[in-house]
Order: structure tokens, then sequence, then C-alpha cells
């Protein structure tokens, strides 16, 4: 019972994770076309490759306690 409370908290928190994380993609996204001049856009890609990278984590982790639930709900 305890893991299966705790896998929910766990998929609940990597959802407001991911949310989180696609906001911020979005801010970056909007300072890019605000960068007319150019100057920050090294910077800004690479933040958002961490957020795509860290993001991509969080699906893996997630699909990864889904699928342990998956099998507690068969045995």
């Amino acid at each position: 019972m305890y893991i299966l409370m705790s896998s929910q908290l766990d998929e609940n928190y990597l959802n407001n994770l991911y949310t989180t994380l696609n906001n911020e993609k979005t801010k970056l996204f909007n300072d890019l076309k605000n960068d007319t001049e150019m100057k920050h856009e090294k910077f800004i890609n690479q933040k958002i490759n961490h957020i795509d990278s860290i993001i991509k984590s969080t699906f893996k982790l997630r699909n990864a306690i889904i699928k342990e639930k998956l099998k507690c709900d068969f045995i």
C-alpha cells in the first residue's frame, strides 16, 4: 500500500516538475525571440538544451514508476 501511495506522490511530483520545466522552456523561447541583437543566443540555447535533457530524464523516471505500479496491479 505504501509503495502505491509513494509512487502516486512521485508521479504527481514528476508531472508538476514537467509542467514547471515546460513553462521555463517557453519563457526561454520568448527570451530568444526577443533577443534581437543575438547577444544571448548561445546561453539561452544551452539552457534550453539542459531543460530538454532534464525533461527527458523526468519522462524516463515517470515511465519507470508507472511500469512498477502496473506490475503491482497484476500481482
